[in-house]
């Protein structure tokens, strides 16, 4: 399930330090497709992606911007088992994915314009 984050400053803390009630491998890649799915239907301007992974003491957090949806959902579904876990490693899993509106990300993604070709 994928859910709108709160402002920018606490759904990035809060995102990285919640407890969650649901199990830490109950998170599917259909949960992921959702939150794309939902983020789209929502103008949603970012999905960020939180990844638990092995030997690492904190989460990483990738924030995917509303132009690159397309191209990062196709890449999750080919990178990606149905358990979210990494086909090529199972140490490294999605945890949970959240979209939301923020003009603060979009700034932030764009203020660095350094385009690899």
């Amino acid at each position: 399930m994928c859910r709108k984050g709160l402002p920018v400053f606490f759904a990035i803390t809060g995102f990285l330090f919640e407890r969650e009630e649901r199990k830490v491998n109950s998170y599917t890649l259909k949960d992921l497709n959702d939150c794309f799915a939902e983020a789209r239907a929502n103008d949603g301007t970012f999905v960020a992606v939180k990844i638990q992974m092995q030997g690492f003491p904190m989460p990483e957090l990738i924030i995917n911007d509303k132009a690159n949806f397309d191209t990062k959902q196709e890449y999750y579904n080919k990178a990606y088992n149905e358990d979210a876990t990494l086909k090529a490693f199972s140490g490294i899993r999605i945890v949970d994915a959240k979209y939301g509106t923020s003009e603060f990300i979009s700034e932030l993604l764009l203020s660095n314009e350094s385009e690899v070709e």
